[in-house]
């Protein structure tokens, strides 16, 4: 894995986070974090590179929620849920 095979991943997950894919950018975050665990921080052009192991860590936790936000209002047709309303004459 390389610097840029997270760079892909990341950028993948931006835009599905973006048009609100959430499981595609649970996917693409996980394989961020894989690859992340087979890179160690390293140097580029004189330049100390440190991955933001925790950051990933935080974003795959929002992420996660919002996947489990979304599937929970798809379980009703077009995300609403439909309630019975009982009217009551205000001049009874």
């Amino acid at each position: 894995m390389s610097a840029a095979d997270v760079s892909t991943y990341m950028a993948a997950a931006t835009t599905a986070i973006s048009a609100e894919e959430w499981s595609t950018a649970y996917t693409k975050l996980l394989s961020a974090k894989a690859a992340l665990v087979a890179l160690p921080d390293s140097e580029r052009d004189g330049s100390k590179i440190q991955w933001d192991r925790e950051a990933i860590d935080k974003l795959i936790v929002e992420v996660k929620e919002q996947k489990a936000a979304a599937a929970s209002a798809s379980n009703t047709p077009n995300g609403f849920r439909r309630l019975e309303v009982q009217y009551a004459d205000p001049t009874d």
